[in-house]
């Protein structure tokens, strides 16, 4: 907007409207009781941007919720000094458009302080659906967001209306963090795609109430863990632990109570060792073909070595192809 299209007022606080668009949907006690403080003591310094509406000459709030809320807070506790607060400041511009309203707070805002990621997605969401544009850097330069955090929203949206609640909770102490479900998410995608078995008995949906139970019960309490998880099927994808181990590991996660990081730091111990195996392994296939039994002088002590690694060498493929028939 050009500046001409800008008038400045003093305007009664309960002719301010909150704006149904706004991307912040969470205002944090603390945050609020600071500021609160503050405009008790001065009053609003700052103009709020507000746009009136065509339909009804409405002053809807685009930038300063916090700030009206701390007033109407302070008037409903000292109503008898409500003078001293009631009219504040504004710079009201033209009604924009639905996009342009959503667009223009993301560009306020987030280049202020971030918000939550949660209620950030959600209005993505909208914008997204709009323009019918999901291409992540032009969504980005749209909204001022990171690319990253374009991303990082847009997996929060596939999770279900539920979870995405959660992440909403007014109380920041009951409030899911964003960062379990990104998190989870590609743990969700590898187990979809790599562990049948799994996938049949557990749905995405149910996998997920099972981390977020042991997560409140503080049996999975870093959410990083989830990372070690998605190396483990990584492992089954490089051959270095078989399906059916990879499974039973899974399954012991999802149904016992045991505290999941130390299963698995058993787990990554027990990964580490078949790797060292593989790797030595290797090494001495390699150390056999350029062997030349011409250079040695007892040779039979050789053969016995040989003929001894060759038959551990056979029972290890015989409990290969045991567990091959189990997968």
């Amino acid at each position: 907007m050009e500046n001409n299209n800008h008038e400045l007022a003093n305007v009664v606080y309960s002719d301010l409207k909150a704006n149904p668009y706004n991307p912040r949907e969470l205002f944090d006690r603390k945050e609020i009781d600071i500021l609160k403080d503050s405009i008790k003591n001065v009053g609003v310094l700052v103009p709020l941007l507000v746009y009136k509406r065509n339909k009804d000459a409405k002053l809807i709030i685009m930038d300063g919720e916090r700030r009206w809320r701390c007033v109407r807070e302070l008037i409903e506790e000292y109503p008898s000094e409500k003078n001293k607060w009631e009219k504040i400041p504004v710079n009201i511009i033209p009604e924009p458009d639905m996009v342009n309203n959503i667009l223009r707070m993301f560009n306020i805002h987030n280049v202020r302080q971030p918000w939550e990621l949660m209620p950030t997605a959600l209005k993505l969401d909208v914008i997204m659906n709009k323009l019918k544009e999901r291409n992540d850097d032009k969504i980005a330069k749209l909204t001022g967001l990171s690319p990253t955090n374009v991303r990082r929203c847009k997996i929060l949206l596939t999770f279900s209306n539920s979870y995405q609640e959660m992440m909403m909770h007014p109380d920041p102490e009951k409030r899911i963090k964003a960062d379990f479900f990104i998190e989870l998410y590609p743990l969700l995608s590898l187990i979809s795609k790599n562990l049948p078995n799994i996938s049949r008995k557990y749905d995405g949906d149910k996998i997920t109430q099972i981390f977020l139970d042991k997560y409140i019960a503080k049996t999975f309490s870093n959410v990083i863990g989830f990372r070690d998880l998605t190396d483990t099927i990584r492992q089954l994808k490089n051959g270095l632990i078989g399906l059916h181990e990879c499974e039973k590991f899974f399954i012991s996660i999802l149904e016992s109570d045991v505290e999941i990081n130390s299963l698995v730091k058993q787990n990554s111990s027990s990964l580490k060792k078949a790797e060292k195996f593989q790797k030595t392994v290797e090494a001495m296939n390699n150390e056999i073909k350029i062997f030349d039994p011409l250079t040695v002088r007892e040779r039979d002590k050789i053969q016995d070595l040989l003929e001894g690694l060759m038959k551990s060498i056979q029972a290890k493929l015989v409990e290969l192809e045991h567990f091959e028939d189990k997968d």
